[in-house]
């Protein structure tokens, strides 16, 4: 039987924090432009916490770069 597209993102999250856990790198995008950045993850504490987009010169807290996949987007309308 074929995944359901819920199910393919839900793996596709997993595979992401496979990575995080393995290089301590995260997969966000760019607040400003939108574009896909990688980014090294910070421990919370960290002084310096700004990411700088290579993209539109953007700098700002990571709040302002939200992680591309996550969990718990299986549920937003429209995807999945």
């Amino acid at each position: 039987m074929e995944n359901t597209n819920r199910e393919m993102l839900i793996e596709q999250v997993k595979l992401k924090e496979e990575i995080q856990k393995l290089t301590n790198i995260n997969i966000v995008t760019c607040g400003n432009c939108g574009h896909v950045i990688l980014h090294k993850m910070f421990a919370i504490g960290d002084k310096y916490c700004d990411i700088n987009c290579p993209y539109c010169n953007f700098i700002s807290e990571v709040c302002d770069f939200p992680d591309l996949l996550y969990k718990g987007i299986e549920n937003i309308s429209g995807v999945g």
